[in-house]
């Protein structure tokens, strides 16, 4: 019963193992037919101190973004992410990211829970991926080197986005409220837990309130 378990072990990381170079050679594949971006390309090529100095920080009590998304560079690599689900443009952006949560998280804090912004079922079935769920596995990944002694978790199973919105580019303030007011559900309570919610986007913060 072990030897078979193991083997099924073994066949399993294998599989995941395959999957992963599948999914990197597809991704060769479609930048080598589909250049990026110009944008995207001088994004990528920052280099982590220049990326910092990009950083505007911007908080309030409840919420803080780390860069200004009217930075056309900036702009081009978060459509990258959201619509092609480039994990290159995670990856660099989780480092400013998982700074800003550590700043928001005590150093004794025991366990924290980041909740990635779900994505509604038109969403996944249109494009087969929640952008802010790529953001978070990397913040996380950072965020257990910087604070081992903290239990960091992605919870998303309790917050469920059951309706989609139409894009809130255009949108003014009363009307981003209105329409993603009804947009969410829980599956349980999150009464006794620290969370962290991570999004793409903030430009009023009604999505996260």
């Amino acid at each position: 019963m072990v030897c078979i378990e193991s083997k099924r072990g073994y066949l399993r990381a294998s599989l995941q193992h395959i999957y992963q170079h599948v999914r990197q050679l597809y991704a060769q594949i479609l930048r080598t037919i589909f250049p990026d971006d110009p944008l995207l390309t001088q994004f990528l090529a920052v280099s982590p101190h220049a990326l910092q100095t990009l950083t505007r920080t911007a908080r309030n009590e409840l919420c803080e973004s780390c860069f200004p998304y009217k930075n056309p560079i900036l702009r081009a690599a978060i459509h990258a992410l959201k619509y092609k689900g480039d994990r290159r443009v995670a990856r660099k952006y989780a480092t400013p990211l998982a700074r800003a949560v550590i700043r928001r998280v005590p150093s004794h804090a025991v366990a924290i829970t980041i909740i990635p912004m779900p994505a509604s079922p038109y969403r996944m079935k249109q494009y087969g991926f929640n952008q802010c769920l790529l953001l978070a596995d990397e913040v996380v990944r950072i965020v257990r080197q910087e604070r081992p002694h903290t239990r960091w978790g992605i919870d998303t199973t309790t917050l469920i986005r059951t309706e989609g919105t139409m894009s809130q580019t255009k949108l003014h303030k009363a009307a981003r409220a209105a329409a993603v007011m009804h947009a969410f559900t829980t599956t349980t309570t999150f009464a006794g837990k620290d969370i962290l919610i991570i999004d793409d986007v903030w430009t009023t913060g009604a999505t996260a309130r």
